[in-house]
């Protein structure tokens, strides 16, 4: 079990954007802005005060995807191959993603 707050999740993200726009590097201002927008999505229904276990927090794989920089068909390929940790919804073809696998 993985608690964290929701505001230092967030200033963690954010604080990673801020420096990929201080270097200038676009691949990296874009990769963080992507997390940052995941993060802002997955965390709104969050207070920052509140503690959030992260491995049962969970993203669908496009969110993952977009978290990690690749295609959801890379995202679901990793999940066929265990080597991103995350499980199929029953009776749909759905994966969740922990967010503690993303961050």
């Amino acid at each position: 079990m993985a608690l964290v707050k929701a505001g230092v999740i967030r200033y963690r993200v954010d604080q990673e954007r801020r420096e990929a726009l201080a270097i200038r590097d676009p691949i990296a201002i874009s990769n963080s802005s992507e997390r940052f927008k995941v993060v802002e999505e997955t965390l709104a229904p969050y207070r920052d005060e509140q503690d959030i276990d992260i491995d049962k927090l969970y993203l669908s794989a496009s969110q993952a995807a977009r978290m990690l920089g690749y295609k959801s068909r890379e995202v679901h390929l990793l999940l066929r191959q265990h080597k991103l940790v995350g499980y199929k919804e029953k009776n749909s073809k759905e994966w969740r993603v922990p967010l503690a696998a993303c961050l």
